[in-house]
C-alpha cells in the first residue's frame, strides 16, 4: 500500500492499515491517547528512521483528522 492510497480511501482506512503502511517504511508512527487533559487528548507523531524529515506532530481531540493531518504533511515531502 502507498500513502496516496491511504488518502484515496481514507472513509475506509483502519488504523491497523496505517501501521502496516508504516511498517513497510519503517518510519516511527505513535498514536497516544492522554485522558487527563481537557484539550488535545491525542498526540500522533511521525519521525524518519533515516532523517528524511523532521517530526511530524498533531496534537488534537479528534483522533481521524489528527491522522489525516499527519498523513497528508507526510505525503507532502
Amino acid at each position: 500500500m502507498k500513502i496516496v492510497d491511504l488518502l484515496q480511501n481514507w472513509d475506509i482506512v483502519t488504523l491497523e492499515e496505517i501501521y502496516d503502511f508504516f511498517e513497510e517504511t519503517e518510519d516511527i508512527f505513535i498514536v497516544k491517547y492522554d485522558g487527563k487533559r481537557s484539550i488535545n487528548k491525542y498526540t500522533i507523531l511521525l519521525s524518519s528512521s533515516d532523517s528524511r524529515f523532521e517530526l511530524i506532530r498533531r496534537d488534537c481531540d479528534n483522533r481521524k483528522e489528527g491522522l489525516l493531518y499527519v498523513l497528508k504533511e507526510y505525503y507532502s515531502i
